[in-house]
């Protein structure tokens, strides 16, 4: 099981990086991937930020 550290960030646009941070409930031997959504305001990705 995955799970964000963190139900909601926000960060001052100056900053270059945030980290969100997720805990795994137990060792993977595999990749994990995590679909996640963004809401509000900035919903634009691509436009002045990138997530990665």
């Amino acid at each position: 099981m995955v799970d964000f550290n963190a139900t909601s960030s926000n960060g001052a646009e100056s900053v270059s990086t945030k980290t969100i941070t997720v805990d795994l409930s137990a060792v993977s031997a595999k990749n994990v991937s995590v679909n996640y959504a963004i809401t509000g305001t900035a919903t634009g990705s691509g436009t002045d930020y990138t997530l990665n």
